[in-house]
């Protein structure tokens, strides 16, 4: 992004010179007054490849505080502008009809659910439900103001697009992974439709037909025909539905488990989907961080191991990349209580070194350059090099991005940290 009004200095560290801001940035964008992403001269991947540094990839998770759509796309798009990743964000101050959740929905092809009092539901009719219409016009019209800002930027000297036409993303969706949305979504009869494998089977389908064209679409709006967008999977559920631990309709029991080999050809099966349309995936294995509540699984309760995910949905062309939490992780389960210690970091060497690439949830709000320290320490004390970095998305933390009593601007500076941060790590890595 952009670097004006923003004067950078430097104070030494213990081994490094990390940059600092001298003073508060200028950048944070007032409503009507925006400003559009500067073009690059040059594609940011092949400056990465000169070795005179490493470069390092920042992004957000998704949600903005906000009900202005073009607002924050011109945040959004500003803070993480081309050589980092933007994404288009999701609106929960609007309501149901803007969750993730809704736009999932919005992108089925040949199947239909409605509003109930408990929630989506599936139908038997061929026709969409007053509400699945609404989620899908909600969705377009996000789309639309992708385009309207895209076209904006365009008049005000272009915009580049050095890297759309090769492997790397340009832009970023966030859809709920199909296991989740089996969870969150009921059968006609009422119960989940993860209880039934032939509904689940029913929903991957109907979600990945639907995605090449969702995703054309995108293209079109983002002026980039060939351009590769990551498809962002939210699986917050899926330790549950592993564990077991989701609860029928009545309350009485619980819905039977499903094995994790089961779910880790679910998960090869959705990324290979994902592959075809000419996008790469992303899966997210945050917890419920995102919608303001975070369940962990019990102690030895069995999960996915994270080295055969990233081997099972990788391959030769596009890589795992699995979303992860560092103090939420180990190398047999998904989550575990927290331990807050550096070790916790092993599991991110071991992806990295397996060829994955990972997404880190690590940027807060204290000081970037305390938070840059921090973070090159435990890289070293892991034996990583600066040209491992290569391998790492930043983003900031789950709990602050789903935070949505925060104010625009407050969201708005937490990008720009993120993106402050990979900068500084890119130049460390020299």
């Amino acid at each position: 992004p952009a670097q004006r009004g923003r004067r950078v200095v430097s104070t030494p560290g213990p081994t490094c010179r990390i940059p600092q801001r001298a003073e508060p940035p200028a950048r944070l964008l007032l409503p009507g007054e925006y400003r559009a992403p500067e073009p690059t001269q040059e594609n940011a991947w092949d400056v990465a490849n000169s070795g005179q540094h490493t470069f390092v990839q920042a992004s957000g998770l998704g949600p903005f505080p906000t009900a202005d759509m073009v607002d924050a796309l011109h945040r959004v798009r500003g803070e993480l502008g081309d050589p980092h990743l933007p994404f288009l964000p999701e609106l929960p101050h609007r309501g149901w009809r803007a969750t993730t959740l809704a736009r999932t929905i919005a992108t089925f092809d040949g199947l239909h659910a409605e509003g109930a009092s408990y929630g989506w539901r599936l139908t038997h009719t061929g026709t969409a439900s007053r509400e699945s219409a609404l989620a899908y016009a909600t969705y377009e019209s996000d789309i639309n103001a992708l385009a309207d800002v895209v076209g904006q930027e365009n008049s005000r000297g272009g915009r580049s697009n050095g890297n759309a036409s090769g492997g790397e993303p340009i832009f970023k969706i966030q859809l709920t992974g199909v296991y989740t949305l089996a969870a969150s979504i009921y059968l006609p009869s009422g119960e989940r439709a993860i209880s039934d494998p032939g509904a689940t089977r029913d929903i991957h389908e109907s979600l990945f037909a639907g995605l090449r064209d969702r995703l054309e679409t995108l293209r079109q709006a983002l002026d980039t025909p060939d351009g590769r967008i990551a498809v962002q999977l939210n699986e917050p559920d899926l330790h549950r539905i592993i564990a077991g631990s989701i609860p029928t309709v009545s309350g009485f029991r619980r819905i039977r488990s499903i094995p994790a080999p089961t779910v880790m050809e679910g998960l090869r099966a959705c990324a290979e989907a994902i592959t075809d349309c000419g996008a790469s995936p992303v899966l997210n294995l945050l917890g419920n961080t995102l919608n303001g509540s975070h369940i962990p699984a019990a102690t030895g309760q069995k999960g996915l191991n994270l080295l055969e995910l990233a081997q099972t949905i990788g391959g030769e062309d596009t890589p795992a990349a699995l979303m992860i939490d560092p103090d939420a992780v180990s190398d047999t389960t998904i989550l575990v209580p927290p331990l807050s210690d550096p070790r916790r970091f092993e599991i991110v060497a071991a992806l990295i070194d397996a060829g994955a690439r990972v997404w880190l949830p690590a940027i807060g709000d204290t000081p970037v350059p305390h938070q840059v320290r921090a973070f090159w320490r435990v890289w070293g004390e892991l034996g990583l090099g600066g040209s491992q970095l290569a391998h790492v998305v930043l983003t900031e933390r789950a709990e602050t991005a789903g935070n949505l009593s925060r104010d625009v601007a407050e969201a708005t500076a937490a990008m720009a940290r993120t993106a402050e941060a990979a900068q500084a790590l890119a130049e460390l890595s020299g």
